[in-house]
């Protein structure tokens, strides 16, 4: 199982007027995600790929995600949000670099509006598979800002 490691710097160390200003403004639109448990044909087809390789420019490097990629999301219970994935690491509200029990992985935490707003949890294994979840619980997503904020507080 893949675990953040104890002891990292979390959200409690940002101010919470700090992480109030992220989501000011800055929601993904969500009209393209589906309730319905997509498998991977539908799952590859929310992204831009040029042969076997989709190249997403984040605000701190790219994130290169392959089909295969994609396939431990195929059939989950959040895989509806695929469609705005590409937007999310394009357009995060931040970015973390977050130890975990084997090594450090970037994860990106967007703002998503559909009927109301729902915080979505990117995160790239070490085989480049995404994995994602998804909340409607500001606390929730406070408990996955872990590690050192790369992106998002103090470049908003």
């Amino acid at each position: 199982m893949i675990t953040p490691a104890p002891n990292q710097a979390s959200a409690s160390s940002l101010q919470r007027s700090e992480l109030r200003r992220l989501a000011v403004g800055r929601d993904i639109d969500g009209s393209a995600v589906t309730d319905d448990r997509l498998v991977l044909n539908d799952l590859v087809s929310g992204f831009d790929f040029t042969g076997q390789l989709a190249a997403i420019e984040t605000p701190v490097d790219q994130v290169h995600i392959t089909q295969q990629s994609l396939m431990i999301m195929a059939g989950r219970v959040y895989s509806g949000f695929a469609p705005v994935i590409s937007d999310a690491l394009a357009q995060p509200l931040e970015i973390w670099l977050t130890q975990f029990n084997d090594f450090p992985r970037q994860i990106y935490i967007a703002s998503v509006r559909r009927v109301r707003r729902s915080w979505l949890y990117i995160r790239q294994n070490r085989d480049t598979s995404i994995f994602w979840q998804v909340t409607n619980s500001e606390r929730k997503a406070n408990e996955w800002r872990r590690g050192q904020l790369l992106w998002g507080a103090s470049n908003g």
